[in-house]
């Protein structure tokens, strides 16, 4: 590259990369104090980078990338203007530490930072220490690939402008929570990635991500709990349903919105499930030998999957022996055995489907533990016996119930039954105040009872 750039004084645009020059960025470059945007692609030595950092004050726009820049010390980045808006450092050859003072720059939108690969074949090593760093500036792009990060500072949820954020999770080895939710970040994550042997919880819930096949979450040894990954990211569990993926301490699975259309075949394999939420998607047959290696399962959701159809297998008798709580408000017709007869279940959600009929000894023969169950809004015509002896919370609102209103179990303490067909006179026993667990919350509205109160 020629020194007579050097007499171009009136430039404002410089952009050199791919041009096809070598050597050395030569010194006269510094007298361009007009210049607002520089990419090269040379080498640039330490002396020449201090000159054009002092002399180059209305510089905005700076990519350094495919450049030999190894003799440049990193904390010579802070001389220069503040006003930088863009700062784009890739494959260039820097190493030692780089002043975090870079990132108080108030007007920097982007920073793309990637590592340089020497001619040896050994990384270059550039420490970025953001743990002291105030954001709060209009930053759009934080890129960092392969990098030493030793952490993220709190503040980094400041970034109120924060578009793209890509910190190649390479080098996070002891990182064990990771929460991107609630970010609006766009983009894709990156397709593979290594070195988070210790994450326990992955959140990536409500951003824009795209879609990309990201076999590595099925690999991360530790991993307890992985959220909710969007409905842009739904093909990698439809994909993943075909596949024998094991995440052998995978406790809590959200899956929830994810557009899905049938149950993923890899979460058969996911012994150690305490927790599966696959609500809101569009899965419409639950068959119950889907559960059968889920034996330490607590919690499922399986709410809002309109139509759904639960059906028993006749070879299989099956019941969770831990499972606690069930939400299942999805448009389904009848009760199975597999939601009648779970043992351990405490907390059962029906609400909000189409059931029909009558609940009788002779037809149903539901576990005995319930605390809290939830029949309101189906399509229920008779109801002769309470089969709940445990029950808490009993709500049977908006059904079709006719005949004479029963008293609940003892130890009903809250207790809904309005809008339906209720006739005859309120038992008396309904509201004992000599019962250890009287009821608190009673409504028997928009029926057509009679008698005293």
């Amino acid at each position: 590259m020629a020194s007579q750039f050097g007499q171009l004084t009136s430039l404002t645009h410089l952009n050199i990369s791919g041009s096809g020059f070598s050597g050395k960025i030569p010194l006269a470059i510094s007298h361009l104090s007009e210049l607002l945007s520089g990419n090269y692609g040379l080498i640039f030595e330490a002396h020449v980078f201090e000159n054009v950092e002092k002399t180059l004050t209305q510089l905005r726009h700076l990519h350094l990338s495919n450049i030999d820049m190894s003799s440049v010390v990193p904390t010579s980045f802070r001389n220069m203007s503040s006003d930088i808006t863009t700062r784009i450092l890739e494959e260039n050859g820097l190493q030692g530490k780089f002043p975090e003072d870079v990132f108080h720059f108030p007007y920097l939108q982007k920073f793309h930072f990637a590592i340089f690969l020497r001619e040896s074949g050994q990384e270059q090593e550039l420490e970025l220490k953001f743990s002291k760093t105030n954001w709060s500036g209009p930053l759009k792009s934080l890129q960092v690939r392969r990098a030493y990060l030793q952490e993220l500072p709190d503040s980094i949820g400041d970034l109120r402008s924060l578009e793209i954020l890509d910190l190649h999770l390479f080098n996070l080895t002891q990182v064990q929570f990771l929460d991107f939710s609630g970010n609006k970040l766009v983009g894709s994550l990156p397709s593979k990635v290594s070195g988070l042997s210790q994450l326990r919880i992955l959140r990536l819930h409500h951003n824009f991500l795209s879609y990309r096949v990201l076999s590595w979450l099925f690999t991360l040894p530790s991993l307890v709990q992985c959220m909710q990954l969007d409905d842009m990211l739904q093909h990698i569990w439809l994909l993943a349903s075909n596949a024998n993926y094991s995440l052998s301490n995978l406790a809590r699975l959200e899956l929830s919105s994810c557009n899905i259309s049938e149950f993923p075949n890899f979460v058969r394999n996911l012994e150690g499930l305490t927790d599966l939420d696959l609500s809101y998607n569009r899965i419409h047959v639950i068959e119950a030998d889907m559960f059968l290696k889920l034996k330490g399962l607590k919690v499922l959701d399986l709410s809002h999957n309109i139509p759904l159809s639960v059906r028993d297998n006749s070879e299989v008798d099956l019941v969770l022996p831990i499972l606690n709580s069930l939400l299942l408000s999805c448009n389904i017709t009848e009760l199975s055995n597999f939601l009648t007869t779970q043992e351990s279940l405490e907390v059962l959600d029906l609400s909000n489907n189409n059931i029909q009929g009558q609940i009788t000894e002779q037809e149903n023969n539901w576990g005995s533990n319930l605390l809290t169950l939830d029949l309101s809004n189906n399509l229920l015509t008779a109801l002769e016996y309470y089969p709940w002896k445990s029950i808490r919370v009993l709500v049977l609102g908006s059904n079709l119930l006719e005949g004479p209103l029963l008293a609940p179990p003892p130890s009903t303490m809250v207790f809904i039954i309005s809008n339906n067909r209720l006739n005859g006179e309120i038992p008396s026993s309904i509201c004992n105040p000599e019962s250890s667990n009287f009821i608190v919350y009673l409504d028997l509205s928009y029926n057509n009872l009679s008698g005293a109160i």
